[in-house]
């Protein structure tokens, strides 16, 4: 993941097959860091501040955290979890993720600066996946339930928005922008949502299953796809 300082983070092996995270300087400095007592640790998201967030595993549990730019980090956990997993931060700090409760089900939240969080679920969702949050709260994810699984636009009041084009089951929308442009999958296309609800279907030459990951403030679309000719995974970029 690149902020738009062009600083990189991730999550990477090393010789002894343990999972560390990194954050990559523009200079190309790599930076390795861990939780606390981590087993492994990943990276997820990096703001423009240079705030990072993920989560790491110990013999513990599994918990989310933040890594402040002057590399000092905070332990995240939703009250009552037992697995907490940031997707994204934006630039007011703001997150979102998912977390477990004792019963095994999986919901949403977003995490305020204040430390406070807020939980929610898809209609009727037994799993809800929030997976970006733009710097207005708009969040966009997946939730599934008994009907199948459903994309979703969360607004800042808390509105839930199912996306589901066609009455597809199978919906997934994993990247908004800062002006509430979306995108997603569904089938084997992709597509771009607009604010006002307006879909505009996309595939890509000699490609099936697309899966698009992130969709930039002009609308450029990236991703993966299946080649339909070498079944190799390919990156793809719509414009």
């Amino acid at each position: 993941v690149i902020n738009n300082s062009n600083t990189i983070v991730g999550s990477g092996y090393d010789a002894s097959c343990f999972l560390h995270g990194f954050v990559r300087a523009v200079d190309g400095a790599v930076t390795m860091f861990d939780g606390p007592d981590a087993t492994s640790t990943s990276a997820m998201s990096i703001n423009d501040a240079g705030v990072i967030c993920g989560y790491y595993n110990s013999l513990t549990g599994s918990y989310g955290f933040v890594r402040w730019s002057d590399g000092t980090m905070t332990t995240i956990s939703v009250p009552n979890s037992t697995t907490t997993v940031p997707y994204m931060i934006n630039n007011k700090n703001e997150i979102v993720g998912y977390y477990s409760d004792k019963e095994f089900s999986t919901h949403g939240f977003v995490r305020a600066v204040s430390g406070k969080f807020k939980t929610f679920d898809g209609p009727e969702a037994a799993f809800t996946e929030p997976q970006s949050i733009n710097d207005s709260g708009e969040v966009s994810g997946q939730y599934s339930n008994e009907s199948g699984a459903f994309g979703f636009i969360r607004t800042p009041d808390g509105t839930i928005i199912t996306v589901d084009p066609d009455g597809s089951t199978s919906v997934n929308v994993p990247s908004i922008n800062k002006k509430g442009i979306s995108t997603g999958s569904y089938h084997s296309s992709g597509f771009v949502r607009e604010r006002d609800g307006t879909l505009r279907q996309f595939n890509v030459r000699h490609g099936v299953y697309i899966s698009p990951t992130s969709i930039s403030a002009k609308g450029i679309v990236t991703g993966n796809v299946l080649g339909r000719r070498d079944g190799r995974t390919h990156g793809f970029i719509f414009k």
